[in-house]
């Protein structure tokens, strides 16, 4: 699962911070910048409204005088690009901004061309090379690095959680039930309340007969979302290899799935019928059922 700047844009922190980076990047270009006031006005609206061509247009006119060594109107441009999704070129002019304010000694630009830097860089799932970007900005209390750090732990945390279900996937494919809830426990460090790695662990623990531990794992499971009827099966099929009858007729009456619906399991479930051919309720149980028809 990816946690990507769509998610984000949705609960409106993404649009904030371009609407910070941007109120801040027409700050400087009106103090820096010797084009006329009527042109700049131009050229921000045209950003305003996202017609980033005809705005990349117009910065491009602009004399080479004012914009070769200007920071500020290379950036402009480089953000531009950035939103009309060409990196490549956004990528150029940012580098080029950063650089140029760097040699000029201005503090102020270089967090902002590293700041957009750092959103190209996450934009292109280039985590490292993003958090390095962003981490020039934090020194000088960047609310725009700062909230994307936030949303760079975020997503690590989520690939790393992600990584750790896929491996416990595997092995559990694989038939390595050991393994399989070793990453199933390096996932549940990420994400403690995730039902779905609770439910698998269960499993794994029930494979590898550690039956209590299944047990423990899968109410867990079972009382963050009683609708995975998984959750109940692997519940009674627990119950039946440590031979509780009590258990078994009691996580059968929680599921509220009703009687029938393990009935039907127990007919079809091979694994289901060699972990539970000793319970004398479920024995009694599929007799009734099928004696009533």
């Amino acid at each position: 699962m990816t946690l990507d700047l769509v998610a984000f844009r949705r609960s409106g922190i993404v649009d904030n911070v371009y609407t910070k980076i941007v109120a801040v990047f027409f700050l400087f270009l009106n103090a820096v910048c010797t084009f006329s006031d009527d042109r700049f006005k131009n050229i921000k609206v045209l950003l305003e409204e996202e017609q980033y061509e005809e705005a990349i247009s117009q910065l491009e006119r602009l004399p080479k005088e004012d914009t070769a060594p200007n920071p500020r109107v290379l950036n402009a441009v480089g953000w531009a690009y950035l939103k009309l999704n060409n990196y490549v070129k956004a990528e150029k002019y940012l580098k080029a901004s950063f650089e140029q304010a760097k040699i000029l000694g201005n503090k102020e630009a270089a967090v902002i061309s590293s700041n957009n830097l750092g959103i190209l860089s996450y934009l292109k799932n280039d985590l490292d090379q993003a958090e390095d970007y962003f981490d020039i900005g934090k020194e000088r209390k960047s609310e725009t690095a700062l909230i994307y750090l936030d949303l760079i732990e975020n997503k690590k945390k989520q690939i790393e959680f992600q990584d750790a279900l896929l491996t416990g996937i595997k092995s559990r494919r694989d038939q390595d039930f050991k393994a399989a809830i070793a990453s199933y426990n390096n996932a549940l460090v990420i994400q403690p309340n995730d039902v779905a790695t609770l439910e698998f662990k269960g499993y794994a623990l029930l494979r590898n007969d550690q039956y209590e531990l299944a047990i423990e794992a899968l109410e867990r499971a079972k009382s963050l979302d009683p609708t995975r009827k998984l959750v109940h099966l692997n519940l009674v099929k627990a119950y039946c290899l440590m031979q509780s009858d009590h258990g078994v007729k009691q996580s059968i009456k929680e599921s509220l799935l009703g009687e029938k619906q393990f009935v039907d399991w127990y007919t079809v479930d091979l694994e289901f019928r060699r972990m539970c051919h000793h319970s004398k309720y479920l024995s009694e149980l599929v007799n009734r059922h099928e004696l009533n028809g």
